[in-house]
């Protein structure tokens, strides 16, 4: 019985953050600001080009994107122009008053 409390335990500690709140209903405020990313995204693949960016960061954007940006979907610039709109869209972001913990932006 104690072994399986721990192993319990240890399964729910272990849990990844996007995994618990992928079942959640976005808030208005999540919404809007998943809304305003999504605008800066599109504009900076406006301005940059699709061609520009590598296919990784592409996807990845756009993942997050889909997932109403709850899940902790790692984005992570490979090359100078994926930088360049990482860089962009933490501005832009912030300028639309979204905080920083809220931007896909890791690399592991």
């Amino acid at each position: 019985m104690i072994l399986r409390s721990l192993l319990c335990a240890a399964l729910i500690v272990g849990l990844k953050p996007e995994l618990v709140r992928a079942s959640e209903t976005p808030t208005a405020w999540q919404l809007a600001k998943c809304r305003f990313y999504e605008e800066t995204w599109r504009d900076m693949l406006t301005h940059f080009g699709p061609g520009a960016l590598s296919d990784g960061f592409i996807d990845q954007n756009e993942r997050f994107i889909a997932a109403h940006c709850l899940e902790r979907i790692e984005v992570c610039p490979k090359s100078e122009h994926d930088l360049a709109v990482a860089n962009a869209l933490t501005l832009g972001t912030m300028n639309g008053d979204v905080g920083g913990t809220f931007l896909p932006f890791r690399c592991d």
